[in-house]
């Protein structure tokens, strides 16, 4: 059986995650930051903060990996939502059996640094077996903004996003 060809992302960060990576915890609201989200999810997560989902953190995932760590050849990715949100819940239900190469998690309480920060984090990873391939990536992304654009704005969305505004400034 010949090696299999890998697709990877490119990348607009450090190869640490969350609290390990100053950039991953990013303000969108500066467009500077910008220039640190991966280019495969920027279309999505400025649909998701326009949307009134704020986003803090995020990795599209599909990046090379240090191919000396057994776990994985290909990194996960993720979006990490402040305020916490119901919108991870239903993008993990929506994609998790149409998605099944990947999976899935919800991650609740992320850490940032010697502080708890209460948020919602949606988790995703490639198996193993699978090799990486821009196409999954970018048909999971397109599908969650599919989602995101079908959504309604409630008031309990926009007033966490206008709280979420008022506790960064």
């Amino acid at each position: 059986m010949g090696k299999r060809k890998h697709e990877f992302l490119p990348r607009n960060h450090l190869a640490e995650y969350g609290d390990l990576d100053k950039s991953n915890w990013k303000d969108l609201r500066v467009n500077s930051n910008w220039k640190f989200i991966d280019p495969a999810i920027q279309g999505l997560l400025r649909l998701l903060n326009q949307s009134g989902f704020t986003t803090f953190s995020s990795c599209s995932g599909g990046h090379r990996r240090n191919l000396n760590q057994s776990n994985s050849d290909h990194e996960g990715g993720y979006i990490s939502f402040f305020p916490p949100s119901g919108i991870t819940y239903k993008l993990y239900f929506a994609l998790r059996k149409k998605y099944r190469h990947f999976v899935f998690d919800v991650v609740t309480n992320t850490r940032n640094g010697s502080k708890w920060v209460e948020s919602t984090e949606l988790d995703w990873q490639l198996q193993r077996n699978r090799a990486s391939k821009r196409a999954y990536y970018y048909e999971i992304f397109e599908d969650m903004a599919k989602i995101v654009r079908g959504l309604k704005p409630t008031e309990k969305s926009l007033l966490f996003s206008q709280l979420a505004k008022h506790y960064n400034s």
